[in-house]
């Protein structure tokens, strides 16, 4: 596994560009009749919106800029999928809906290459659980701050036991150094034994709010990965 710390300069990282397309929009299904040359990104938002109004202020982090972020990979030329949860959630049941839609892209001819699963806390746990039911190797994933710790550390241990061995795909894992809810995910990679990862320890510093609003630090990243050949 790779594992980068990004430095950022005035919320731009640094040498990275990140050209977009003609693609984008922002559904809470995937389209009927599917273009195979469009980018999919399939977006879990954390647990806060699950039973919290998108404009009601966490007291730590501030508003959750959930609809703004879906925005940011509209931009980036993504085909968005996504939809505010109503909670509380069972992780296995969502994550069987979303390999359901998954599927039916690869049906319509999608190719595995053009569809990413990512997430955000809570929807970053359901990422790698997306890794361990669609056990997919060419299948992009992006877990953002998904790999509890602290006092979320207890579901991300049962995920080890229980799942991590079957995760396939190309995962990237984000998180920031002062984030003190989620942290490296290299034990479940190495529990899989993937060979297409990386790590990126983001330097901000807002610990697991750097994920409440859309910001370059990891926008860029996560769009680079999703578009890599």
């Amino acid at each position: 596994m790779v594992k980068l710390v990004m430095p950022c300069v005035l919320g731009v990282l640094c040498g990275l560009s990140v050209s977009t397309a003609s693609f984008g929009e922002v559904l809470q299904e995937p389209p009927r009749v599917p273009d195979p040359a469009a980018y999919y990104l399939f977006h879990m938002h954390g647990s806060w919106l699950e039973d919290h109004a998108e404009n009601e202020a966490n007291r730590a982090y501030g508003i959750y800029r959930y609809g703004d972020t879906l925005k940011a990979f509209e931009e980036q030329g993504f085909v968005v999928i996504s939809e505010k949860r109503s909670g509380p959630v069972k992780n296995r049941q969502y994550v069987s809906k979303l390999a359901q839609q998954v599927h039916a892209l690869l049906s319509a001819g999608v190719p595995p290459g053009h569809i990413t699963v990512s997430g955000f806390s809570k929807g970053g746990a359901m990422t790698l659980e997306a890794g361990a039911a669609l056990r997919n190797p060419e299948i992009k994933f992006v877990v953002l701050s998904g790999c509890g710790i602290g006092n979320f550390s207890k579901g991300y241990r049962q995920f080890l036991e229980r799942g991590a061995s079957k995760m396939q795909g190309r995962f990237l894992s984000i998180y920031d150094y002062r984030d003190t809810d989620g942290g490296t995910c290299a034990a479940a990679f190495d529990k899989a034994g993937l060979s297409d990862t990386q790590e990126i320890v983001l330097q901000q510093g807002s610990g697991h709010g750097v994920f409440y609003k859309p910001l370059a630090e990891w926008i860029n990243p996560l769009t680079a990965w999703a578009k890599a050949p």
